[in-house]
């Protein structure tokens, strides 16, 4: 782990290699109708009604939270996109290519969700978008 090289997500994922997994955002019961969550259910196999965790060649994050009671969304955020984290941790032979989590439809500016996958930076098989290891870079050397 943590071998300093950054991968980019690419910005337009029309198809994935065996062992990369396409990681969107869902919403909380699992009804797919983002943007990524469309492109994970018509070409990667998303499920639908799943709303976190593996599925086809893909993984959900449900952080399209819009219109729920979430008392702290902080703390929801981080501990599914922790259990993100510990996931792609376990799985060391696949390369996990990580959407703008929350930021279409869900609605979240893109520097406070870069801010939960720090721990990102450091698990050689994750890509982020450019725009969360820019930010995520910035504010490590701050």
């Amino acid at each position: 782990m943590g071998n300093n090289i950054i991968k980019y997500t690419p910005d337009v994922i029309d198809s994935l290699g065996n062992n990369q997994v396409y990681v969107f955002t869902s919403n909380i019961i699992g009804f797919h109708s983002g943007e990524t969550s469309l492109i994970a259910i018509h070409r990667f196999g998303a499920i639908w009604g799943q709303a976190e965790g593996p599925q086809g060649q893909c993984y959900a994050i449900p952080a399209d939270i819009r219109g729920e009671a979430i008392e702290n969304v902080s703390m929801y955020l981080k501990r599914h996109i922790g259990k993100f984290l510990d996931y792609a941790k376990e799985h060391q032979e696949k390369e996990f290519l990580v959407t703008k989590i929350g930021c279409g439809s869900a609605g979240f500016d893109e520097d406070f969700i870069a801010s939960f996958f720090s721990d990102a930076l450091k698990i050689n098989n994750i890509c982020l978008p450019k725009s969360f290891c820019a930010y995520l870079t910035n504010k490590l050397l701050i």
